[in-house]
C-alpha cells in the first residue's frame, strides 16, 4: 500500500483568515464575494490563494495572497442594487484568535 509522508512545516501551506465586515447592514452574498475574488485574482491566482469561506464573515488564504483578496473585496461596489462598502475588519493566522477578537 502506498502512504503518503507527512509534509515538513517548512512545506505546508501558510494560511491567514480575514474578518471582513460589511456597510450598511453587516451581510452580503457569498456568491458576490466569490465572484469580485475570481473576477480580480483570474483562475490561476484564485486557485493558488486557495480561497475558503468559513464563516460569513471569515475567509481563509494562502498568506502570499491576502493583500490580493483584500484588494479585490475592495472593488464590490454594490449588493442587491444598493451601495455597499466591503473591508477588511482583521487578519491573524489562527481562527481561535480572530474569533475571540472583538470590534
Amino acid at each position: 500500500s502506498f502512504l503518503m509522508e507527512k509534509l515538513i512545516p517548512t512545506l505546508r501551506e501558510n494560511k491567514r483568515y480575514i474578518k471582513i465586515k460589511t456597510f450598511p447592514d453587516g451581510k452580503i452574498d457569498r456568491s458576490i464575494l466569490n465572484k469580485a475574488l475570481f473576477g480580480f485574482l483570474g483562475e490561476l491566482e484564485y486557485a493558488k490563494a486557495s480561497i475558503q469561506f468559513i464563516t460569513e464573515n471569515i475567509i481563509k488564504v494562502e498568506r502570499h495572497y491576502v493583500d490580493k483578496v483584500k484588494t479585490s473585496l475592495m472593488l464590490i461596489s454594490e449588493f442587491n442594487g444598493q451601495p455597499v462598502i466591503v473591508s477588511s475588519e482583521r487578519t491573524s493566522g489562527s481562527l481561535k484568535k480572530l474569533k475571540a477578537y472583538k470590534d
